[in-house]
């Protein structure tokens, strides 16, 4: 590995980690009544509940019934959702960036390049809920769908839950220690969870660079094997506390908080046919984040209005901070330090958001929605590179504002109809220049939904709408990485591009759900198959270029291109054979499922070299799996769900062609219900196959050629849990 790509590994890990934090206040008014809810039981047969047509909710006890861990764990299972290498969430085989992940309401991702879940517990999650349309009450940025992740508040329910885990994971071993606390109080209702994680993990990683003349004849070949020890030990809150201030309104504070540190040690093994740095040699890098922090208050205010109406006011204030460190160094065969290279850095953030939201019924079937936003979001970075200081101040402004009506003309039609308006300012700059405005967008997002309930068993619904992605933040700061001496067409300088535009997208939706199989006397059919077709019309969509400045450096850089095309196709069915009629020979506990998502991108108006399929969009996405349980063993419950992508070739740049290798995950789980207030859990996450790709880029005219074969393990997990309320 070289000294420049391990810069580069490095920040993007850094940049990664570094996360959002707060502090809160507000005003507002709201009222909806405590509502007591029962502990978990174990039922194979509830499926996900559907809010609307286009949305599918995913509530605590199916949450709770697999016992993931985490929130990647929990989306990793869910129909039509992916997560690539780096765990960014993928919905519909769409790339990263174009799923916008929402948690309470706020966009969890400042960078705008997708949403890294891995730091939040599944413990805290109230109910995910996923969005395959738009709406205008959620903001634009969902081209793909919307994951609306909502964390546990206070009902008034009395809890006292502990839960051990432990378990092995490649190479390494894993350990939680987890407790819940609840009660009401008076006219307050409380929720407090914390939880510690300690995991170690070893990921393997095999890269191997070949250079190739025209005739085919190998003129160069690098082979690397790097074997990183990570360990990650982190500890995360959760909160609600409810105050009922009158019949009408009622006060929530809520918070998330995590505080951790990061290690990770890789030892690596370099074979080259080239003379540099050596024919053979080693290397050692310590990748260490030491610190990191997260707090992120919300207070909402909710009053009930006359007539059955609402005003929901709620403020955020968050902060986060991180400090990383890097180093590395490469030996040559006989042991003598050829090389050596370190980083020290830092990251903060901080976001403030302000939301006021009215909803009001008008008149029978009809009602009334509108609403406000102002966000403030802060990014700075500073770093020390091989003694050279580094600074990047990034910020964004963004205001909203939003009206919606749903409309019920007859009791078997609903329509939805809204429109959202966006102003977005962001700005960048270095310690020495103050900030400059790079980019501004003013954005009219229009929508509407609309469902027929043809009879009980079958619906249609269509829907239309605008939404958007913006450019990452790092991707508008003029500034970027050098690869200095080592600079060539595959190894080239990042450059951001402060004229790059957002994405904008039109898209449209078509849907049919349809339960089937003989009635039972309760009139319940044991399948449910749902249909979705959907298509995306992107302006401006971004990719990037490579080319050769005025000094003669290979450089690589965003811009926009014309339009890229999405079309799809989603179908999901279900099949609970307990509720076949008694006496069938079939009718057991087990409930079937399986999911099937078809996508095609093609870039409709560019030249030569620009990519014809959205990076990170696999064209076929297969999940199969299964809920059983046991008349002689009712307590015993387990399943399984085994995902596959299939490979594709894309381009990331405007030379370069990607080819990325299919990929098969299989999750499984059994739970133990030993008594009323005992369970007991066996889990085991990401057994499969490993990521692979392969990029070929162009050296030359004359046909030459640079290929870069890069194999990533998968991080497994087998472990056993148990939980008791007491």
């Amino acid at each position: 590995m070289s000294h420049h790509d391990s810069i580069h590994r490095a920040r993007r890990v850094w940049s990664g980690a570094s996360l959002c934090a707060a502090i809160a206040a507000l005003a507002a008014v709201g009222a909806t009544a405590a509502m007591a809810q029962s502990l978990p039981t174990v039922d194979v047969h509830g499926a996900p509940a559907a809010i609307d047509a286009q949305t599918r909710s995913y509530g605590r006890e199916e949450l709770e019934r697999y016992g993931e861990d985490t929130l990647s764990d929990i989306l990793r299972r869910l129909p039509g959702i992916t997560l690539d290498a780096e765990g960014r969430v993928l919905l519909r085989g769409m790339g990263g960036g174009y799923t916008q992940v929402l948690l309470n309401g706020r966009p969890l991702s400042l960078q705008g390049n997708g949403a890294i879940l891995d730091g939040l517990g599944a413990e805290v999650i109230e109910r995910i809920e996923i969005v395959r349309g738009t709406t205008a009450s959620d903001s634009g940025e969902g081209v793909a769908g919307t994951v609306r992740i909502i964390t546990r508040e206070a009902h008034g329910e009395r809890i006292r839950r502990a839960r051990v885990e432990g378990g092995r994971t490649q190479g390494g071993s894993t350990g939680t220690v987890a407790l819940e606390l609840g009660d009401r109080v008076g006219d307050v209702d409380w929720l407090v969870s914390g939880r510690w994680r300690n995991q170690h993990n070893d990921v393997h990683r095999l890269t191997e660079s070949v250079g190739s003349a025209a005739d085919g004849s190998t003129y160069y070949v690098d082979r690397t094997h790097l074997q990183t020890a990570e360990r990650r030990r982190e500890f995360t809150t959760n909160g609600s506390i409810a105050w009922r201030a009158s019949a009408q309104d009622q006060v929530t504070l809520q918070w998330l908080g995590e505080l951790g540190a990061s290690r990770k040690h890789t030892p690596g093994v370099l074979d080259q046919d080239a003379p540099w740095p050596a024919q053979y040699a080693t290397s050692l890098t310590r990748d260490d984040e030491p610190r990191f922090w997260h707090l992120e208050p919300q207070l909402r205010w909710q009053h009930r209005l006359a007539g059955g109406g609402t005003w929901t006011v709620d403020a955020s204030q968050s902060r986060s901070a991180s400090r990383s460190e890097w180093d590395t160094s490469t030996f040559g065969g006989d042991g003598e330090l050829l090389d050596r290279s370190d980083w020290r850095g830092t990251s903060r953030e901080r976001s403030r958001r302000i939301g006021l939201k009215w909803e009001q019924p008008l008149a029978p079937g009809l009602r009334w929605a509108a609403g406000t936003e102002l966000l403030r979001e802060r990014h700075r970075e500073d770093a020390l590179s091989d003694g050279e200081p580094e600074s990047s101040r990034l910020r964004r402004r963004a205001a909203s504002f939003f009206g919606q009506v749903q409309w019920s003309p007859a009791a078997d039609w609903r329509i939805e109809t809204g429109l959202r308006r966006e102003r977005r300012h962001i700005d960048s700059g270095d310690a020495e220049n103050a900030l400059q405005t790079q980019s501004a967008d003013h954005l009219w997002l229009p929508s509407i939904n609309a469902t027929w309930h043809e009879t009980a068993d079958r619906s249609w619904y269509a829907g239309l709408g605008r939404t958007y992605r913006q450019p990452r933040l790092r991707d508008l700061s003029p500034g970027g990485r050098s690869t200095g001496d080592a600079n060539k067409p595959f190894f080239p300088d990042m450059r951001g591009n402060p004229a790059l535009r957002a994405e904008t997208s039109t898209g449209a939706e078509l849907g049919l759900r349809q339960a089937w199989g003989p009635a039972t006397p309760q009139d319940e059919r044991p399948g449910e198959v749902r249909l979705d077709l959907f298509a995306r019309d992107i302006q401006n969509a971004i990719t990037r270029r490579l080319f050769q400045d005025d000094d003669g450096r290979w450089v690589v850089s965003p811009f926009n291109i014309g339009r890229n095309r999405v079309l799809g196709a989603e179908a999901e069915l279900r099949w609970d054979m307990d509720r076949l009629a008694p006496g069938h020979p079939w009718r057991a506990p087990v409930v079937l499922r399986a999911d099937l998502t078809l996508t095609r991108s093609r870039v409709a108006d560019s030249g030569n070299g620009v990519p014809a399929r959205l990076v990170g969009q696999s064209p076929v996405v297969v999940g199969l799996g299964f809920d059983a349980g046991s008349r002689h063993w009712p307590a015993l419950t387990w399943g399984a769900t085994l995902r596959a992508e299939a490979g594709y070739t894309s381009q990331p740049n405007t030379v370069g062609y990607l080819r990325t290798r299919p990929l098969a995950t299989l999750d499984a789980y059994a739970l133990w219900k030993v008594d009323a207030a005992t369970r007991l859990r066996l889990r085991t996450t990401q057994w499969g196959s490993d990521w692979r790709t392969r990029l070929v880029t162009p050296l030359h005219e004359s046909g030459s050629q640079q290929a870069d074969t890069v194999r990533l393990s998968r991080p497994w997990t087998v472990a056993l849990s148990l939980e008791r309320d007491f």
